[in-house]
């Protein structure tokens, strides 16, 4: 992981301070994440997709695809409303074709629409949520 993050920050010209400045945290922390002495937590790793366009999956190395996740974030609103549904790469590398629930449409158009700080927050809380059901009997 460490290599794709420091070749993704050159590949956008960013100097360590400039991104630790776009991920609220320092350069040390940049320069240990680059090196590899410390991972960056889940918040981080979603900036990061966010700022470098490439999914969560090619950070951690599961991928060589750099961007499948990004395909999917482009989702216009407009093919959700007409037909509800929507294509996705699986975590297999395959294109896959489900129909959306009007909850699901809907939690798609408010995701679309508010701060990527918020979004961590959001996803941050929903895998918070996920491990809690897990768990559960």
């Amino acid at each position: 992981m460490e290599l794709r993050i420091r070749k993704l920050r050159r590949n956008l010209e960013l100097t360590q301070e400039e991104l630790a400045e776009k991920l609220n945290t320092t350069k040390s922390n940049i320069s240990k994440y680059e090196v590899g002495s410390i991972e960056p937590n889940i918040s981080t790793l979603v900036m990061l997709a966010d700022i470098f366009e490439v999914s969560i999956d090619y950070l951690v190395a599961r991928t060589d695809i750099p961007n499948v996740a990004c395909e999917n974030k482009n989702i216009k609103n407009s093919n959700i409303a007409q037909n509800n549904s929507v294509i996705y790469t699986n975590i297999d590398g395959e294109d896959k074709e489900t129909r959306l629930s009007p909850e699901q449409s809907g939690l798609l158009r408010i995701y679309d629409k508010i701060t990527l700080k918020n979004k961590v927050k959001l996803l941050s809380y929903a895998f918070d949520i996920e491990s809690k059901e897990e768990t559960s009997p």
